[in-house]
């Protein structure tokens, strides 16, 4: 069926592994499939709307997903002056979010995090600095967070929305960490789209200055680039094992209290994993294997 798609739409969105675990969902009824409803109708010789109910779903999701109307809570803007205060408490939470998530799954965690991430949206709008900075320290970090849910969810458009969000407030935050993280989270993304040159790109771009960066946001770059580079039709398999050995180094170093991206500290033999899933890609099974 991906293979049909991709064929009637003439162009593709991503591999035919990751179309095809879309279409799963879409099957399921989780999702419904927006940028592919021409290629189906193609596909099976029929009409959009014998296929679907094309009006009602598009009115449905022009309001779900426009995410700049994020700020949807009835109660009226902030006004007054913003507690410092409040960005640590967002901070703290998040590494409770991440525990959930690996308890609940995305589906029932996204919407906690989503009207969390529109009271800092809010918050920041109304806050001077220094605390408007912090605040979109906050906001990257949970905009990267639900970047990701989404994206385990399935939801690519939600998904890719949220990882903008994220890098614009990076940048708004003037932290080179923060910058870094978000460019790393586009790469992630692009992982998933089957687009290595992108990740390569995006990967590239967070370590564009090293030496500011703390080892933790160099360890998920460095990853990210190695996934990239594995994903080329040019397959070097010496680049991608230097690139992960590079963050392998920095794994012991990592010693910063950020309370997102603590995979390479979370997962036992992180690394190992990194370069196992890279293997797959560049078709060396048994080393793979023994991994």
């Amino acid at each position: 069926m991906a293979r049909q798609l991709i064929r009637a739409a003439g162009h593709s969105h991503g591999s035919v592994d990751s179309l095809a675990r879309q279409i799963r969902d879409w099957e399921r009824g989780k999702h419904f499939p927006r940028d592919w409803t021409t290629a189906y109708a193609t596909a099976f010789g029929t009409s959009k709307d014998e296929l679907f109910d094309t009006e009602e779903q598009e009115r449905r999701d022009n309001t779900e997903n426009d995410l700049s109307t994020i700020d949807i809570t009835p109660y009226p803007p902030r006004q007054g002056p913003v507690a410092p205060e409040l960005v640590m408490y967002f901070l703290e939470q998040l590494p409770g979010h991440y525990k959930a998530d690996i308890w609940l799954g995305p589906r029932h965690l996204i919407p906690t995090v989503t009207t969390q991430a529109q009271l800092i949206k809010e918050l920041a709008h109304a806050a001077d600095a220094p605390v408007r900075r912090g605040l979109l320290g906050a906001g990257v970090a949970y905009a990267a967070l639900l970047g990701w849910l989404h994206q385990d969810a399935g939801d690519i458009n939600r998904s890719e929305g949220w990882r903008s969000i994220a890098l614009d407030m990076a940048h708004r935050s003037q932290d080179p960490q923060l910058i870094s993280y978000a460019l790393t989270n586009k790469a992630m993304l692009a992982i998933d789209m089957g687009d290595g040159r992108t990740v390569v790109d995006y990967a590239e771009a967070a370590l564009n200055d090293e030496s500011k960066l703390c080892p933790k946001v160099r360890i998920l770059a460095l990853v990210h680039q190695a996934h990239g580079q594995s994903m080329m039709p040019t397959k070097n398999k010496e680049l991608v094992d230097r690139l992960l050995d590079r963050a392998a180094e920095l794994v012991d170093q990592v010693d910063d209290e950020h309370p997102w991206g603590n995979a390479c500290r979370r997962t036992l033999k992180y690394i190992d994993v990194q370069r196992a899933t890279a293997y797959l890609r560049l078709g060396v099974y048994r080393e793979a294997t023994a991994l």
